[in-house]
């Protein structure tokens, strides 16, 4: 089963979900698909890892003649146990596909955002052949995560591999958790359903750094909030989300969580912007108690040598 939790909580008392090993262990492959650049922490290499591979295509933005980039996901098992991990935004390309937000339809499922379906299909296409090996070494639960673009890669994988009618022909896959972290949202609001729950809710949380206002709107939030790339259209899939206020930007006190329930849609709130962006949409294994390692400091240039 997914994390309960509350905001009805002991003062003084942090959430259910900081410093939550399961929280961690879905961020900490989501933060660290992009290099130290967000402070990730993930070893394939470790011991506890039993199986690891890496998917890898190339993709072409949308209204964009370039060579493409990268696109990547993680695929490995500790114990009886499964995650896949997509990776967000790190090309003019994908930046290009984030700003493609019209809608399309893909395997069964209407009215998502085309951008995230040409950065997704490829990749779905190279693990095709692995959904048998995932089904029978996957004894325990499949969890998918992602970080912002990546979060949307993983909020429409796992709506589709759940659909009714398995229409990626997984051969019986399903994905028993969603987490994702500053995700830009990839469907509209009624077509995002797990069919494979009664309540149609995926366990996990989707989760986005927040300031909070002191006045007009309340929040101030990470990606979801922007137009840019959700054109006002589409939505969080159906699960617990949460808008997290750091409590400093050191992070070194617990945060507050504010939980919006599956099926209640997030407020209005306005998006993150200005030059602490960046910083504040890489901070989220910080942010929620994580472990990570802080990125190295950009290297000054040499002093030229006093004449």
């Amino acid at each position: 089963m997914g994390i309960k939790s509350s905001d009805m909580l002991q003062q003084n008392q942090p959430h259910a979900l900081y410093s939550n090993p399961e929280v961690c262990s879905s961020a900490t492959p989501a933060l660290s698909m992009y290099g130290n650049k967000f402070g990730g922490t993930f070893d394939s290499n470790s011991a506890e890892i039993a199986h690891f591979k890496e998917y890898q295509t190339q993709v072409h933005g949308a209204h964009w003649s370039g060579f493409g980039d990268i696109d990547r996901a993680w695929y490995f098992r500790k114990g009886e146990d499964c995650w896949i991990s997509f990776m967000g935004s790190d090309s003019q390309t994908d930046f290009m596909n984030n700003f493609n937000w019209f809608p399309t339809s893909w395997n069964g499922v209407h009215d998502v955002h085309a951008g995230v379906v040409q950065e997704l299909d490829p990749l779905v296409e190279l693990m095709r052949e692995d959904f048998p090996m995932m089904r029978n070494n996957c004894t325990g639960e499949l969890t998918v995560t992602g970080h912002s673009l990546g979060g949307a890669l993983a909020q429409l994988f796992s709506l589709a591999v759940n659909h009714h009618g398995d229409p990626l022909q997984t051969g019986g896959l399903t994905v028993h958790k969603l987490y994702t972290f500053g995700a830009m949202s990839a469907i509209d609001w009624a077509q995002g359903l797990n069919n494979k729950t009664e309540d149609n809710c995926f366990a996990g949380a989707q989760i986005y750094y927040a300031d909070q206002n002191s006045d007009g709107i309340p929040f101030t939030v990470d990606v979801v909030a922007s137009e840019h790339v959700t054109g006002g259209h589409h939505d969080p899939l159906r699960s617990d989300k949460y808008f997290v206020v750091p409590a400093n930007l050191q992070f070194s006190l617990p945060p507050t969580f504010h939980t919006f329930q599956c099926g209640h849609q997030i407020p209005e709130a306005i998006p993150l912007s200005g030059s602490t962006w960046l910083f504040k949409h890489g901070a989220y294994l910080p942010l929620l108690g994580c472990p990570f390692s802080p990125p190295p400091a950009p290297t000054a240039p040499p002093t030229a040598a006093s004449p």
